[in-house]
C-alpha cells in the first residue's frame, strides 16, 4: 500500500510527485444528498403497468429510473449507477412486467441532453439491470414490446446528436436482447423517434424516422437543432415483423419533415395518429404555394412571416381551414382509419415540434386526445379543437399514460416532474417526492450554516441550507425559490450574504435583496448597431478582492464597479464566429488583474492588466478541435497557474480535456491521464491543499491528490452516475458541494482526504486534524408536509464533530478519546476500524457518570442518561494504535447563530 502520512504543502514552484490511494480505501467517505424534490426535472417518459396501475415507472432525463408501486405515494430511485442514466425510453413487457427495458441517451435534440450507451434490461422489475447492447447508438427514440412474446424486442435508435455514426435505425431482438438486426438503416444522420406495434396484429409496426443535428454554439433561433429537417424523415410501416418495410406517403406531406410522433389506438389497431413537424410550419396558403413552386428546396429558408406560425417556430391550432389545400403540408396532427394506407389532417397544431411531438389517444375512445408540448393539450371532439388541460402542472409535457382499464386515469410527465389524474385530465395530482432535479450552476454563501444557491433546467433558481441544526435532512418546505426561467449561475455577495444575483436564458441577469425584497435588473449596454450574445448559460462573477466589483459575458466582457449598476465593456469581441459567445469567466483569486474568459466556439483569452489588453492562448493548447470552455479555474497559490475543462462533445468529442498553465497561458500541460471517456464539464481547486483538485464530467466526478497527474472516481463514495456540472469546495466548511444535471446537489467531508499525502517512511497511522465543532442549538419548526408517507427528507446530517483518521491493514488495537488540554479523560468515542480512512464521531457530551453506561429502556418520551454537554473551547483528540499515541487539537464552538 502507498505510504501515507500527513506533511506540509510542497512548493508551487515544483510539482508534486504522482500519488493516488485505491479508492475502496476511502468508503468511509459518503455523498450526502440535499436535494431538491420540490421540483423533479425533465420527465422522458411516464409508463404504468396494465395489470397493476398503481406501479408505474418515471424515466428521467438526467436522474435515472424512479418506481412507484403504490400508485406514487413513495417512489424508489433504480438504475442510478449503470454506465450511463440519462434516458431516452422505458417499456415494460405486458405478458411479464418484472422484464423492463430503458433505452440511455435522452431522446430529445435539446442543447442540455446527455448520452447514453445503448439499452438495458431487467427481468426482476429494475432490481438489477443487464446491459444488451447497441452501445454506440447514443440517444434511444423509442422501445417496443412484443406483447405476448417478450423475447422479440424493438428499438429506434436515433444516434449521435452532435455528429454522425451507424448505429441509427431500427433494431430487432428475438432472442431477448443477447443479438440484434439493423432492420431498416438510412444512413449516418438519420435515426428512429419513435415505434409503434399495432394491438390487434404484433408484426404489424409503423415507425418514424428522424434527422436532426446540433453544432457547437446554442445560439440558434430558439436554441433549436442546427440541422431538424430532411428528406429522409417519414412515417415507415411493416407488417412482417420487419422484413419488408414501406413509406407512408398517402395524405401526409410531401415537404421536408421534422419530428414526427405516432400513436395506435388500444382497442383498434387501424386507427393511428402522427404529429408531424415540417419546414412550412406556420404559412398560409400563398406562402404554401410560393416555397412548393421554388426548384430548389434543399437548404432551410423561411418565408417571411408566416401568418399561422406559433412561439417557438411551431404553428397554431385550429387553423385547418384557414392554409387551403395543401395546408397539409404545413404539418400538424394527422390520423388514419386503415392502419396507416391513408392519412387525413385534422388539425394544424404544432408546439415547438423540435422538443415534444407526442400525441396520445384514449385507448378506447378516439374522440379524446392529448398534446404533451409547452401546454397540454386535448380534444374532446376528435382532433378538430384543441383546449389547454395543464393549466395546474408545470409546462413543458413529454409524456402522457392512459391507464387502458380505467381511461380517466392519466399519467404525465412534464419538466416538472410526475402528475396523475384519475378525471382524464380535469384535475392533477403533483408527486414531489423524486430527487432527479438538474442543476447547472450553484454557489455558496458564508452563513452558519452556509446556504446553497442553484440554477435549475426550466425551473428557475432555489436555494436551500447546506444542513439543519437539529441534523434533519432538507424537506421540499427548506428550498426558497429566488428566480425564474431555466437558472444558471447564481452568485452571492460575500458582505451580505442576503444579496444575490441569479440569472435565466439569454443574459437575464438581476440581483436581489432576499431581506428586503429589492430587486435590480442588470443590463450590458449596447451600442447602435452592434452584435451583442449573451449565452443560454451565461458567465457572472463576483470579484474575491471586491466583493462589488461584478463581471459577465456575452461576445464582450463587461465589468460594473456597483454590483452590476452600470456594466462598462472591457474586452473586444472575444469570439471566433459570429455567433460564438461567453462560456466561462473567471477572476484570479491572488491578483485582480489577471482576468480569464473563454468561448462557446472554442477560444480562451487572459489579460494580465484588468482588461486593457487580452491575449488569445488558444493555440498554446493541445486540442484537436475548437471546443466550448467550460470551465476555467485560476489558482490562488500561483499567479499563473490556472486550469481550464474544454467540454467536446459539442465538437463530436467525448474524451475529457482538461489542462494547467504556470505561465499564463503560454505553455499548458495535460491532466487527462486516468480520466475515462466523457466529456468534462467543471473544476474546482481545494482551498487549503493546493495539490488537491476536483473535476466533474458527463459521468462522474473526480478527486486528484498530486494535482492532476492522478485521478479517483468518487462515484463509489455513494454519487450516481451524473453529469457533474458544479463544483464548489466551501471556504470555510470543509466540504465539496456538487451540482449535477439530473440528481440534485451533494456534500462531501473533504477535511481528512485533503490531509492524505505521501510519506517516505513506513505505512503509519495518522489523525488528522478535525475541523472545528459546533453545538448546534434547536433549529426553527418544520414547515410542510408533516405527516403521511409523501412527505420526503434527503440524507441527515451527522451532528457533533467529525473524526478522520488514517489506519494501515490490520490495524486492530486501536481507541479514540477525547480529553481535556491538560490530559483528562472527556469521553471514548466508538470506531470500528478499517483499511484506509475512518471516520468518528463525538458527539460533544462527556461520557454519562460511570454505572449508567447501559442505562434501562425508556419509554418513547424519555431518554436514558446521557452525558454532560462539553462546554465551548479546545480539547485534543488522542488515538491509540498499540503503544503509539497521536494527538490533534478540536476546537468546539457554540452556535454562531443563537
Amino acid at each position: 500500500m502507498t505510504c501515507l502520512a500527513l506533511s506540509a504543502a510542497i512548493s508551487a514552484a515544483q510539482a508534486p510527485p504522482k500519488f493516488s490511494v485505491k479508492p475502496d480505501l476511502l468508503t468511509a467517505l459518503k455523498w450526502r444528498s440535499i436535494g431538491p424534490s420540490v421540483m423533479v426535472g425533465r420527465l422522458v417518459d411516464v409508463e404504468g403497468v396494465p395489470s397493476d396501475p398503481s406501479t408505474f415507472y418515471a424515466a428521467t432525463a438526467g436522474g435515472g429510473l424512479w418506481k412507484t408501486t403504490n400508485a406514487g405515494t413513495t417512489f424508489e430511485a433504480l438504475f442510478q449507477n449503470e454506465g450511463s442514466i440519462s434516458l431516452g425510453d422505458v417499456a415494460i413487457s405486458r405478458s411479464n412486467p418484472d422484464i423492463v427495458w430503458v433505452g440511455t441517451g435522452e431522446h430529445h435534440a435539446r442543447n442540455s441532453v446527455s448520452w447514453g450507451d445503448g439499452v438495458y434490461k431487467s427481468v426482476d422489475g429494475g432490481k438489477t439491470w443487464k446491459n444488451m447492447g447497441l452501445k454506440e447508438s447514443f440517444q434511444i427514440g423509442r422501445i417496443a414490446i412484443h406483447p405476448t412474446n417478450p423475447d422479440i424486442v424493438y428499438v429506434g435508435a436515433l444516434g449521435r446528436l452532435w455528429g454522425s455514426n451507424d448505429q441509427r435505425g431500427l433494431f430487432k431482438t428475438t432472442d431477448g436482447g443477447e443479438t440484434w438486426e439493423k432492420i431498416h438503416y438510412i444512413n449516418r444522420q438519420t435515426g428512429v423517434i419513435d415505434v409503434m406495434l399495432s394491438p390487434d396484429d404484433p408484426e404489424t409496426l409503423i415507425f418514424a424516422t428522424y434527422q436532426r443535428a446540433r453544432d457547437m454554439q446554442d445560439s440558434i433561433p430558439n436554441y433549436d437543432p442546427s440541422v431538424k429537417w430532411s428528406a429522409t424523415a417519414g412515417i415507415w410501416k411493416s407488417t412482417d415483423g420487419g422484413k419488408t418495410i414501406k413509406r407512408l406517403t398517402e395524405g401526409l406531406p410531401t415537404v421536408r419533415y421534422g419530428r414526427v410522433g405516432l400513436d395506435i389506438m388500444g382497442t383498434n389497431g387501424d386507427t393511428m395518429f402522427a404529429i408531424i413537424e415540417t419546414e412550412l410550419a406556420g404559412a398560409n396558403a400563398e406562402q404554401i404555394e410560393a416555397e412548393m413552386a421554388k426548384e430548389d428546396r434543399i437548404n432551410q429558408t423561411v418565408v417571411g412571416e408566416r401568418e399561422f406560425a406559433a412561439s417557438y417556430q411551431g404553428q397554431q391550432g385550429d387553423i385547418q381551414d384557414k392554409q387551403g389545400p395543401k395546408g397539409f403540408e404545413t404539418g400538424g396532427v394527422f390520423k388514419s382509419t386503415d392502419g396507416g394506407e391513408s392519412w387525413q389532417r385534422i388539425n394544424s397544431i404544432t408546439q415547438r415540434p423540435f422538443y415534444y411531438s407526442q400525441v396520445r389517444v384514449d385507448p378506447t375512445n378516439d374522440q379524446v386526445i392529448f398534446l404533451p408540448g409547452l401546454s397540454l393539450m386535448k380534444s374532446t371532439d376528435g382532433g378538430k379543437t384543441f383546449v389547454n388541460s395543464g393549466r395546474s402542472t408545470h409546462s413543458d409535457h413529454h409524456s402522457i399514460w392512459f391507464n387502458p382499464h380505467n381511461t380517466e386515469h392519466v399519467l404525465l410527465g412534464n419538466d416538472g416532474g410526475v402528475y396523475q389524474s384519475w378525471d382524464a385530465g380535469a384535475n392533477w395530482m403533483y408527486h414531489s417526492n423524486i430527487l432527479a432535479s438538474q442543476i447547472y450552476h450553484l454557489t455558496v454563501d458564508l452563513k452558519e450554516p452556509y446556504n446553497v444557491y442553484a440554477g435549475f433546467q426550466d425551473n428557475g433558481s432555489w436555494g436551500a441550507p447546506s444542513r439543519h441544526r437539529s441534523g434533519r435532512g432538507n424537506k421540499n418546505a427548506d428550498w426558497i425559490r429566488v428566480g425564474g426561467g431555466d437558472g444558471f449561475v447564481c452568485l452571492v455577495d460575500p458582505y451580505d450574504p442576503d444579496v444575490i444575483y441569479v440569472e435565466s436564458q439569454g443574459g437575464n441577469m438581476s440581483r436581489q435583496n432576499l431581506r428586503t425584497g429589492e430587486r435590480y435588473r442588470i443590463r450590458a449596454p449596447r451600442e447602435e448597431g452592434e452584435d451583442q450574445r449573451f449565452l443560454w448559460d451565461t458567465p457572472m462573477a463576483l470579484s474575491h478582492h471586491n466583493g462589488r466589483v461584478f463581471y459577465c459575458m456575452g461576445n464582450f466582457v463587461f465589468r460594473s464597479m456597483n454590483r452590476g449598476e452600470d456594466l462598462r465593456k472591457i474586452s473586444p469581441d472575444l469570439t471566433r464566429t459570429k455567433r460564438g459567445s461567453g462560456s466561462a469567466f473567471a477572476e484570479s483569486a491572488s491578483n485582480p488583474d489577471v482576468l480569464w474568459a473563454g468561448t462557446d466556439d472554442g477560444y480562451l483569452w487572459v489579460t494580465k492588466n484588468g482588461g486593457i489588453d487580452w491575449e488569445n492562448v488558444t493555440e498554446n493548447i493541445d486540442i484537436r478541435l475548437p471546443s466550448y470552455v467550460s470551465r476555467i479555474a485560476p489558482s490562488r497559490y500561483a499567479d499563473g497557474r490556472a486550469y481550464v475543462v474544454f467540454d467536446g462533445h459539442r465538437s463530436n468529442l467525448d474524451e475529457p480535456m482538461m489542462f494547467v498553465t504556470e505561465d499564463f497561458g503560454a505553455t499548458w500541460k495535460s491532466l487527462n491521464e486516468g480520466l475515462p471517456q466523457g466529456s468534462t464539464r467543471s473544476l474546482a481547486e481545494d482551498v487549503e491543499n493546493e495539490n488537491l483538485l476536483f473535476v466533474g464530467t458527463e459521468f462522474s466526478a473526480f478527486a486528484s491528490l498530486d494535482r492532476g497527474q492522478t485521478w479517483l472516481d468518487l462515484r463509489s463514495l455513494g454519487l450516481p452516475t451524473n453529469s457533474v456540472q458544479e463544483l464548489v469546495v466551501h471556504p470555510t466548511a470543509g466540504e465539496l458541494v456538487a451540482g449535477t444535471h439530473g440528481r440534485g446537489a451533494w456534500i462531501l467531508d473533504i477535511v481528512g482526504l485533503r490531509q492524505i499525502s505521501p510519506d517516505t517512511e513506513a505505512v503509519k497511522p495518522a489523525l488528522f486534524a478535525p475541523q472545528t465543532a459546533t453545538m448546534w442549538g434547536s433549529g426553527p419548526p418544520s414547515f410542510g408536509v408533516t405527516y403521511g408517507a409523501q412527505r420526503l427528507s434527503t440524507d441527515p446530517t451527522p451532528l457533533g464533530a467529525t473524526i478522520s483518521c488514517w489506519l494501515p491493514a490490520g490495524t486492530e488495537d486501536v481507541s479514540l478519546e477525547i480529553q481535556t488540554v491538560g490530559g483528562k479523560h472527556i469521553a471514548k468515542i466508538a470506531i470500528n476500524p478499517v483499511e484506509g480512512l475512518n471516520i468518528a464521531r463525538w458527539n460533544l457530551r462527556a461520557d454519562p457518570p460511570e454505572g449508567e453506561q447501559n442505562p434501562a429502556p425508556q419509554s418513547r418520551f424519555r431518554r436514558g442518561p446521557r452525558g454532560q454537554a462539553v462546554a465551548p473551547g479546545k480539547y485534543m483528540v488522542v488515538m491509540t494504535v498499540g503503544k503509539t499515541k497521536i494527538t490533534q487539537e478540536i476546537e468546539v464552538r457554540a452556535d454562531p447563530g443563537r
